[in-house]
């Protein structure tokens, strides 16, 4: 039997931020649009399921850390979210990430109390991709050229769709290429680039989310590849993938 999550250090990236610390509650709605599909002789109302959608629902205590961030991406397109229900693990740990826009930033309280606030963001027509993070460098800088960790992850079937998504919160006097790499071995001696992210160098305040891949791929080895290169580079910031 599989363990339980105790929900108590949930992991929530909005663009180039880091927000857990200003939530207390976080919630993920998907769901599929019911069709009518009613036809002559049903004896009940017949439905099929349309296309999916997602909704992700926050609160906490307001700050001045999260306040100018879901006050500046209000209505802003195409910011990538990127959520786990516990700390992370490379290689292991799974959530859930998307591109969204914010519909919703909410403040407003009874006197005496805590501040809190609510938020709400909405899809922007791309999939909810289960992410692995490959390489969690939010607490811990990349300040030179490496490659990370291997991590057998499977192959990408026919029909299924490798995606991926790059977030960078902070940023030294550099740049930084990430891309994401596959091998039909662990030793990566015959590795083939599967994702090139655009070059970073400074926070990037959306957060990237790579062109779909959606040819099939026979590897079963997953790495992330970082080149860095300028006087004083230091980035921080995670990157992750998803089969699905």
């Amino acid at each position: 039997m599989s363990s339980p999550v105790v929900f108590t250090n949930a992991q929530i990236i909005v663009g180039g931020y880091d927000l857990a610390s200003e939530h207390n509650a976080i919630e993920l709605a998907e769901m599929a649009a019911m069709l009518d599909a009613n036809v002559f002789g049903d004896a009940a109302k017949r439905m099929k399921g349309g296309l999916k959608t997602f909704t992700v629902r926050g609160s906490g205590l307001y700050s001045s850390v999260e306040d100018p961030v879901l006050t500046t991406n209000l209505g802003l397109a195409d910011v990538l979210l990127t959520l786990f229900p516990s700390a992370v693990v490379d290689g292991m740990t799974k959530g859930y990430a998307f591109q969204c826009v914010e519909g919703l930033y909410r403040i407003g309280g009874r006197v005496g109390s805590l501040l809190p606030f609510t938020m709400q963001a909405n899809p922007q027509g791309t999939a909810l991709a289960r992410a692995i993070s490959l390489k969690d460098f939010r607490s811990t800088a990349l300040t030179t050229t490496s490659n990370g960790t291997a991590f057998q992850l499977g192959a990408v079937a026919a029909g299924q769709t490798l995606y991926a998504g790059l977030h960078i919160f902070g940023a030294g006097t550099g740049t930084i290429d990430v891309t994401i790499s596959s091998d039909p071995l662990a030793t990566f001696l015959a590795a083939t680039t599967q994702i090139t992210f655009a070059q970073q160098s400074a926070l990037n305040t959306t957060g990237v989310w790579a062109t779909p891949v959606t040819t099939a791929i026979t590897d079963t080895w997953w790495r992330a590849n970082w080149t860095i290169a300028g006087g004083a580079p230091s980035f921080t910031g995670i990157v992750w993938m998803a089969i699905q």
